[in-house]
């Protein structure tokens, strides 16, 4: 017997629950801290001591591909949150 569940529908409401949740769990925790981060180092202020460094001769001491990983084990992932 074949389930057709809309995994893909589920999972985008439970997102989208979830994330409010987490935005007004926020707000209720940090007023005075944006929820919603801009990311974009070009559009960081040069003056801000927080933002990230731009030093583009930096290179990682370790060989380990995180972008490959995370791909490949996504759909591993998306079978285990079900």
């Amino acid at each position: 017997m074949r389930c057709d569940l809309k995994h893909d529908r589920i999972f985008l409401i439970c997102v989208k629950t979830l994330f409010g949740l987490c935005r007004s769990l926020w707000t209720a925790a940090y007023p005075h801290e944006p929820f919603d981060v801009d990311v974009d180092v070009s559009s960081t202020p040069a003056d801000d001591d927080r933002a990230a460094p731009t030093d583009h001769d930096y290179s990682p001491r370790c060989g380990y591909d995180l972008a490959a990983a995370i791909q490949r084990q996504a759909k591993f992932h998306y079978q285990v949150v079900l």
